[in-house]
């Protein structure tokens, strides 16, 4: 269903909800109504319709912000986030020029878009919400979320996808830390596939022609040919578990702050990284 017509989130609950109590926080789940809003969506820089999940019913707020856009106005929650085309990032509402603070009560509805996660709404683009007590992001340690970076290709053949994976949220470390990977259809992750790149990046792996390198560890010289370091590694599991605890080393993060060299402060967040952690 393609809603036509301009509506208020109000209207809209009252013309396909038949809901007109906004008092009483709820979840209501409209996912089989089939009813679509237009969103954005960031990597394409396109607009898209996608189904809405859920109305949401939220708690009452005693102060409230009016954002306004030439001849457009939205009415939101103070820490409400709008995306900002130009500048390419989410802010948050009482931080984005021509925005007003009014202290006055307002009841708080949204919206759980699939797919983008946002929807547009009197020319602003609007941070979709996720349930608290319905939502896996919530009771989950660690969120990560994949995108589509290309296709793994054979000749002309497709056999598999290459992936780049951003951790959300995370209780262990520090988040958004990202990781580039490649999913074969057949065999799923390969635990060494990404070695290769790491050791060529700290220049352990030197290029000799297009199909053959050289690996330099430990005063050990060792050539090979680029699609055989997988099997170079499995034939020789010493070579192996020495490249593995390198890398492990290279990647982790010490979390004790008294084994920490660097002098400890607070750094103050970014508005997009407000309420990831």
């Amino acid at each position: 269903m393609f809603i036509e017509e301009e509506l208020t989130i109000a209207e809209f609950a009252d013309k396909l909800l038949n809901e007109t109590e906004f008092s009483i926080p709820k979840v209501i789940n409209i996912r089989n109504l089939g009813i679509e809003i237009l969103t954005f969506n960031i990597d394409r820089r396109i607009e898209q319709w996608k189904r809405i999940d859920e109305f949401i019913v939220k708690e009452k707020v005693n102060k409230c912000c009016i954002l306004k856009n030439n001849n457009d106005s939205l009415k939101c929650t103070i820490n409400h986030r709008i995306f900002d085309k130009k500048e390419n990032k989410w802010l948050v509402a009482d931080s984005v020029s021509n925005s007003e603070i009014l202290n006055e009560e307002m009841y708080v509805v949204d919206f759980s878009v699939a797919g983008n996660k946002n929807y547009i709404a009197n020319g602003f683009i609007n941070h979709n919400t996720t349930p608290g007590g319905m939502a896996t992001p919530f009771f989950s340690d660690v969120q990560i979320r994949l995108y589509t970076s290309g296709k793994i290709k054979a000749g002309e053949d497709i056999i598999g996808v290459g992936t780049r994976a951003k951790v959300m949220k995370t209780r262990f470390g520090p988040p958004f830390r990202e990781a580039q990977l490649k999913i074969y259809f057949d065999k799923g992750l390969i635990d060494e596939d990404g070695w290769f790149d790491h050791l060529k990046a700290k220049k352990l792996i030197e290029k000799i022609d297009s199909q053959k390198s050289k690996l330099t560890i430990e005063e050990e010289v060792i050539e090979f040919k680029n699609r055989e370091f997988i099997k170079l590694l499995r034939e020789r599991p010493e070579l192996k578990n020495k490249i593995k605890k390198m890398i492990k080393q290279d990647l982790y993060v010490e979390q004790d702050p008294e084994k920490r060299e660097e002098e400890i402060e607070i750094k103050e967040l970014e508005v997009d990284e407000v309420g990831n952690i």
